[in-house]
């Protein structure tokens, strides 16, 4: 059973689940085949992020030969180390992966409905659904309680005189 996060957009009345912890799919499925870590950040709406990241691989993909030559003269010490530095993008995507989806969703207006363990993303949807009204009212008067500072639009609390992130003073 993985743990997700379940996001409900309150105008759209639409849920969306992230699973919390490690990106396992775009990690290893980078390994077999370059884009799929690409296709994976723009199925999540990252497009920024995708093209961040597929930069580094189509240098990559042209100095290939080149790089082959150049890792075959290092000694060991400097071939770990090369290779370190070839797999940090995808090592970048296996721990923030999920990480850059929760902020995106955030960012949408989404609110998080409650955090879950289910087997599948859809099953944890299903189940975030099935909250009880009085837990859906809660919630709602959470989202009431916060307003979404003016410089830098993180959520703080509508009672708040100064923002906790930027220290901008609400007047």
């Amino acid at each position: 059973m993985k743990q997700y996060t379940v996001y409900k957009h309150p105008k759209k009345n639409r849920y969306e689940a992230i699973k919390i912890g490690f990106a396992w799919a775009p990690f290893l499925c980078s390994f077999l085949v370059f884009p799929f870590g690409v296709f994976w950040l723009i199925e999540r709406r990252l497009v920024l992020t995708s093209i961040l990241y597929g930069i580094p691989y189509i240098f990559l993909g042209l100095l290939s030969h080149e790089l082959r030559e150049i890792a075959n003269g290092l000694s060991p010490r400097a071939y770990v180390i090369f290779l370190c530095i070839y797999f940090l993008p995808w090592l970048l995507v296996g721990f923030k992966g999920n990480q850059w989806s929760h902020n995106n969703f955030k960012k949408k207006g989404y609110h998080i409905i409650k955090t879950v363990k289910a087997r599948t993303r859809k099953s944890a949807v299903i189940l975030a659904k099935n909250l009880k009204e009085e837990d859906e009212e809660e919630f709602k008067e959470v989202i009431i309680e916060n307003k979404e500072c003016p410089m830098c639009a993180e959520s703080v609390k509508a009672r708040a005189k100064i923002c906790r992130f930027c220290s901008y003073e609400f007047e």
